[in-house]
Formats: structure tokens, C-alpha cells, sequence
């Protein structure tokens, strides 16, 4: 790393990943505020240049923009990003930087990418035409919607901009390409009647799900840990045998632990699989969609007593019938499954939902709650997100430009695409902003692989500086390609 241009940027992205800015940990997300506003008025002091910040909170979440202007640009190019990561395991978090790679969880999504706003902001805010600034503006709950962070800032604090990019995780490695649509997005969580768990003895041929759990405290991610313990009847020498013998028929890749009590075997299966985005399933294996495959299955060869677990995967297969689990990328609208929780007092499915344009299903949150309600009218429907699908003319003069600005430096064609709905770029659509999304490229978002090529990193602070060049070069009159 000792001959890389940006050695800065991922200095303080190792040291910010450290803070493990997520939901569950409010001071890392204030500390990484502070980190990130920190390193940008290192820059400024150090090249002479005023920066003046903005400092929001909204339920406890921090948010910024940045500017070089006295006043607050109104018809600003807004970058926008997020200095949260998603949820994870402790081991998952580590940052580091292995041979040309930077790994961690925020390699990718997308703490380098936010350094590299507040970079840009300091060499190139000062020299932007007086009638078109620059705005970093940086979020920390994007990973959980966005609403109190960027979605607070535009829809409460009048931030406004002519043209904003969203500089989110999505474009795989090899990929020349920038995302003028993306699909919509949808978190619910379904509740179904907390039924009492059956009771008594278990007869022979039977068995009971007494419950169901999901290792995924990330609503947007495809959980690698599922778990399902299962009554079975008591028959001597025979249950464990005759139950385990079908589990590693059908999914040898499993855990099975054995308990007794008065009404039966207590067999407990651990399934694991491997994270991935949310918006992105056929990345990952998704544990809790192998829990309920096998929950499926069990019905072939046992009884199963009714309760809200065989509720739960009866709702589940209703779902699929209409949505089936996406295996591959599909420019289709993708339901994920991203957590599933039985008890004796909970029965509740959380889903991650990116919805293609034109699904009915899909308009709004009560046409999405009306349909998952006529799988069951007796759940209750809550959503921690939903937005519709974005969509930014082609012809826009700016996204013309940035397309330019991408093949002077990359080489080759850059290609305009739908991506998944991944970014706060709808808070800005559904004020009539022009939007896109067009990050650094990287592999293994959410997952336990996730990283960042140093040189993708070098080459994309390149583009995003020649964009705001020719800005800069024509003085505000933007000309098409």
C-alpha cells in the first residue's frame, strides 16, 4: 500500500470500521459521525479551505452535510452516503487491509466511499460555479431505511440539490456501469396470533415444531444461522435414528442435538448458510429458507400437531407460491426471508422485499399489507422501510456527464442499469430529484467476505473528480454528451 494516492482514505476507514458504527451500537454511530467530519477538517485546515457543517439528529441518529459555501447551496450536486454498517457477528466487523484489498464490514458499504466525498469536497467545493456547490451529505441508519438520517434531512431540513448521487455498494468489480433506476424497497415484519403451543404427550408418527429461530439481527441481510427444535414421540431406540437418518438425507449439512422430557425427544437442528445482501439473495445461503424447506419436508414424514409454527411455514409456503426464493439476479421483485422467530409468545416473519416498477403488490405499503394479509387476514403488518422504485431520465445532462466523466477514466463503455434498491437515493425522488447510483466497486456487501480493491477505490476517486471537473470547466452551463 505504501505507493497509493489515497493511503489517507483508508487509514481513517480502518480506524472508522473499528468504531463498529451499527443499530445496536448508538455511540459507534456518533463516534464515526465525528471521525468522518474530523478527517474532512483535517483536509480543509491543511489546504486553506472553509468548511462549514450541518449537524442533524433524529431519534437518536446522527446526520451531516458539508459544504464549502457560506450559505447552504441550493442548487448543489449532492453526494450522498452512509457511514453505518450493518449489523454483524464481532469477527465480521474486523477491518483490515490484506494484499490490494481493504476487508471488513464497511469495505464496501461504504465507509471509503464517504471519505472520498469529503475529499472531493475539499479539493474540488471550492472551485464549483457559484450557481451549482457541492453537498457531502452523510446519513448513519441507511442500513435500516434511511429515514432518520438522509430521509430526516430531505424531507424535514429542506436539503435540496439539482442532482444527487448516491454512493452506494452494488457494482461488482468488473462492472462499468451506473444505476439510473433501482428497484423499490420494502421491510415488514408479519406477526401471526400468538397461539398457545400444544400440550401433552407426543403419539407416535408425530411431532411438534416448538420453535423457530433466525441468528439475523439485520433486517436487510440473508441470514447464515437458522435453528428448529422438534418434539418428536418418545419410541424407544427409534426416534433419534429414524429422524436423523431423514434430516441427512435432505440436508447433510446441519447440526442435531438430542434432549428428552416427559412428552417426547427434543431434537434441536442448526442450519448454517452464508450472509449476503438482502437485495441481493442468490450471493448468499440463506439458513432460515433451509430451516423452512426442511420444515416442509418434515410434514412428509410426520404428523405435524397444529400451532403457530406450522401457521408460520403454511404462510411462508403461501408466499412462494406467489414470489418464489431468487436464485440468481433477476431484474424481477425479489422476497427474501430474513428472519424467522417461534416461541411461546412469538410468532413473526421479517422479510426483505425490492420491488421491480409495475408491481402492483408492491405500489404502496397498504397495497403490500393487503397482500400479505390475504395469505392470512389475522397478521398484523409493520414496516421498518418502504419506498417506491427510482427512475432518472437517461438524457439528464449530469447523468450524461457522469457517464462521460467514467469512461475517460475507465476506458470503456459505461452502461446504464437498474440496480436493487440499495441506497437512499428514493428520499430524493419522491421530491423530484434527479438521482443515481454510482459507488465504488467491490465484492461480498453484508457478507463475510466483503472488501474493496484499492485500485477500484483510486480509480473511482478519478471519475468523480473529472465529473466535477467538467462542472467546474463549464462554468454551470452543462453540455450533453
Amino acid at each position: 500500500m505504501a505507493d497509493f494516492a489515497h493511503e489517507d482514505i483508508i487509514e481513517h476507514s480502518l480506524a472508522i470500521m473499528k468504531l463498529e458504527p451499527t443499530k445496536s451500537n448508538p455511540e459507534g454511530l456518533h463516534a464515526a459521525s465525528n471521525a468522518i467530519c474530523a478527517y474532512i477538517a483535517d483536509l480543509a485546515l491543511k489546504d486553506g479551505v472553509e468548511v462549514t457543517f450541518e449537524h442533524f439528529e433524529s431519534n437518536g441518529i446522527p446526520s451531516f452535510i458539508a459544504y464549502t459555501t457560506p450559505e447552504r447551496p441550493e442548487n448543489a450536486i449532492i453526494y450522498t452516503g452512509h457511514g453505518d454498517v450493518v449489523d454483524d457477528k464481532p469477527e465480521q466487523l474486523k477491518p483490515g487491509v490484506v494484499g490490494d484489498k481493504l476487508y471488513g464490514r464497511g469495505a464496501n458499504d461504504m465507509i471509503p466511499n464517504v471519505l472520498v466525498g469529503g475529499k472531493l469536497l475539499v479539493k474540488k467545493g471550492p472551485k464549483m460555479p457559484k450557481d451549482r456547490g457541492f453537498i457531502l451529505q452523510v446519513g448513519f441508519d441507511e442500513e435500516v431505511g434511511g429515514a432518520n438520517g438522509v430521509g430526516h434531512q430531505v424531507a424535514k431540513q429542506g436539503v435540496r440539490g439539482s442532482f444527487a448521487i448516491a454512493a452506494e455498494c452494488g457494482r461488482a468489480t468488473d462492472a462499468h456501469e451506473i444505476a439510473n433506476a433501482a428497484k423499490g424497497a420494502a421491510l415488514p415484519t408479519i406477526s401471526l396470533p400468538s397461539d398457545p403451543m400444544p400440550g401433552g404427550a407426543i403419539r407416535e408418527g408425530s411431532a411438534v415444531i416448538t420453535s423457530i429461530s433466525t441468528d439475523n439481527n439485520a433486517h436487510n441481510k440473508v441470514p447464515n444461522a437458522s435453528e428448529i427444535s422438534v418434539l418428536l414421540s418418545n419410541e424407544p431406540g427409534q426416534a433419534t435414528a429414524r429422524f436423523g437418518n431423514f434430516l441427512v438425507t435432505l440436508d447433510p449439512n446441519t447440526t442435531i442435538t438430542y434432549t428428552e422430557d416427559e412428552r417426547g425427544v427434543l431434537a434441536t437442528v442448526v442450519f448454517t448458510g452464508a450472509s449476503a445482501h438482502g437485495s441481493r439473495p442468490w450471493l448468499g445461503d440463506n439458513a432460515a429458507e433451509r430451516a423452512h424447506a426442511f420444515a416442509e419436508q418434515l410434514a412428509t414424514q410426520y404428523t405435524l400437531v397444529p400451532g403457530p409454527a406450522t401457521r408460520t411455514v403454511e404462510y411462508i409456503r403461501t408466499l412462494r407460491e406467489q414470489y418464489p426464493a431468487a436464485t440468481v439476479e433477476t431484474p424481477d421483485t425479489t422476497v427474501v426471508v430474513t428472519s424467522v422467530n417461534v416461541d411461546e409468545k412469538t410468532a413473526e416473519i421479517k422479510l426483505d422485499t425490492r420491488s421491480a416498477p409495475g408491481d402492483a403488490n408492491l405500489a404502496s405499503s397498504a397495497c403490500f399489507t393487503d397482500f400479505l394479509q390475504t395469505i392470512d387476514p389475522t397478521v398484523s403488518v409493520s414496516y421498518l422501510h418502504f419506498v417506491r422504485p427510482v427512475y432518472t431520465d437517461p438524457g439528464h445532462p449530469l447523468l450524461e456527464l457522469l457517464q462521460k466523466a467514467a469512461e475517460k477514466v475507465e476506458k470503456v463503455p459505461s452502461k446504464l442499469v437498474q440496480r436493487f434498491g440499495t441506497s437512499d437515493a428514493p428520499y430524493f425522488a419522491e421530491e423530484g430529484i434527479a438521482v443515481c447510483e454510482y459507488g465504488i466497486p467491490g465484492e461480498g456487501a453484508h457478507g463475510d467476505n466483503e472488501h474493496t480493491p484499492l485500485e477500484k477505490l483510486a480509480q473511482y476517486y478519478d471519475v468523480m473528480s473529472k465529473f466535477l471537473d467538467y462542472i467546474i470547466e463549464f462554468d454551470g452551463k452543462v453540455p450533453r454528451r
